[in-house]
């Protein structure tokens, strides 16, 4: 990626520090971001407003809700904020939980399970979707729940983290459990993972001799083993990638699978190892550098991805047709085989969706093309249109087609702008408020 494209992306991050990407509800029409005079809001798929632009923040829609920050800043000073709150609106676009708790960033604050992390006089409780407290704010960390249960944290102690059930009560310390089943006399415990997976959550501890130890523990806080490793990933299927440290193939971290018991089921060490699907990963040979996808077996299901390719994980882990690959700053596209498709010449590529995706050339145009690489529309450089969005919290892919619809971050007439574009080239109209 050229430097004028990150600039131009670290301007975007100062200048929409408090935008959170649109958002999307299940079984609804679609919706999408607007921004008018520095806020965001939501329209239809027919540039009809359906919550006007007064927000900083939206969240995704879950359980028929998303979060929404109102933030108020001085008016001499657009980086000085005064005050932020936060509500939730349903997909009519109504608020229908009060805009009065603190703002949060990431997904916790999304509802899962019927229940969202909030925040209020810096301590952090559990509402229902009904807006009341249900558990009430005396943490000062809290994640999402997951299988009936979530990890909290007290006094501002990561040592001192507990998991703890819908009803708000507390099921086991992890520390304390360490130390009845591991090590009496351990004094420090960590959470790998913020939620039960596979009824599983695993932790990591530090030894005085500076050797890294990981436990995984059941949903009743039975340690079920330990063994010498830097980290162990979520379960699924009761299989989990295992990261070791300091090995002996010229890379400080390799990777392997691990199953409920402890038993490493590879023969191999990888760098990288990454979950495609339940029992399907992208590994790295620690070697070679090539990828493949494999599964728990170690058995190869697609040929080689040549040595240099930097592959783009969500393609593969969606199982598109065609995955997008980089190599030296320019980028290209490859199908499910390995083979090269799209010659990587552009200077940046979004993922294909609706037989369509959008590159960027050299002169900072941007094209729409089809899987031939033929043209179906451009958008003139000055505009400086661009899908990249720099926090790991997207709500919404920007750069992809949904119902005929992409969103693209873009100039016109001097101002930043978030518009829809359809596949033929035409711009949605927000309608005035």
């Amino acid at each position: 990626m050229d430097k004028k494209i990150k600039r131009y992306q670290l301007n975007s991050v100062i200048a929409f520090f408090l935008i959170i990407i649109a958002c999307q509800s299940q079984n609804k029409p679609d919706l999408y971001l607007y921004k008018n005079d520095g806020k965001i809001g939501l329209i239809n798929s027919g540039g009809i407003i359906v919550l006007k632009a007064n927000y900083s923040h939206i969240g995704k829609f879950k359980n028929g809700l998303a979060a929404v920050t109102a933030t108020s800043r001085a008016k001499n000073n657009y980086h000085k904020i005064l005050d932020t709150k936060l509500g939730y609106i349903n997909t009519e676009g109504k608020i229908v939980i009060p805009l009065k708790f603190q703002h949060i960033n990431g997904e916790n604050k999304d509802f899962s399970e019927g229940l969202a992390v909030v925040k209020l006089n810096n301590k952090y409780g559990y509402i229902n979707t009904e807006g009341k407290l249900v558990i009430k704010p005396k943490y000062t960390a809290a994640y999402a729940f997951n299988e009936g249960h979530a990890v909290v944290e007290l006094n501002n102690d990561y040592h001192n983290r507990l998991l703890i059930n819908k009803k708000g009560n507390v099921v086991f310390n992890f520390l304390d459990k360490y130390k009845q089943q591991v090590d009496s006399t351990a004094t420090n415990i960590l959470v790998s993972n913020y939620q039960l997976s596979d009824n599983k959550i695993a932790v990591y501890t530090f030894t005085k001799e500076g050797k890294t130890l990981s436990s995984v523990l059941d949903n009743t806080g039975k340690v079920l083993f330990t063994k010498q490793l830097a980290k162990i990933k979520s379960y699924k299927n009761n299989i989990a990638i295992a990261i070791k440290d300091k090995c002996k193939t010229g890379s400080d971290n390799c990777f392997m699978l691990i199953d409920h018991k402890g038993k490493i089921l590879t023969k191999k060490l990888y760098y990288p190892l990454r979950r495609i699907k339940q029992n399907t990963f992208l590994a790295g040979d620690v070697f070679t550098r090539e990828k493949l996808v494999i599964n728990n077996k170690e058995d190869v299901l697609r040929p080689k991805i040549e040595k240099g390719l930097q592959i783009n994980f969500d393609d593969l882990s969606n199982n598109l047709e065609f995955i997008r690959v980089g190599k030296g700053g320019y980028g290209g596209y490859i199908d499910r085989n390995g083979e090269l498709v799209i010659d990587i010449k552009y200077m940046s590529t979004s993922a294909f969706s609706e037989g369509l995706a959008f590159v960027k050339k050299l002169d900072n145009t941007v094209l729409c093309i089809d899987k031939e690489d033929n043209i179906i529309f451009k958008i003139d450089a000055k505009h400086e249109a661009h899908w990249s969005f720099p926090f790991s919290y997207k709500p919404y892919l920007i750069g992809t087609f949904k119902n005929g619809l992409a969103t693209l971050f873009m100039i016109v007439d001097g101002k930043h702008k978030i518009v829809q574009v359809d596949t033929k080239g035409n711009f949605l109209k927000v309608k005035e408020e």
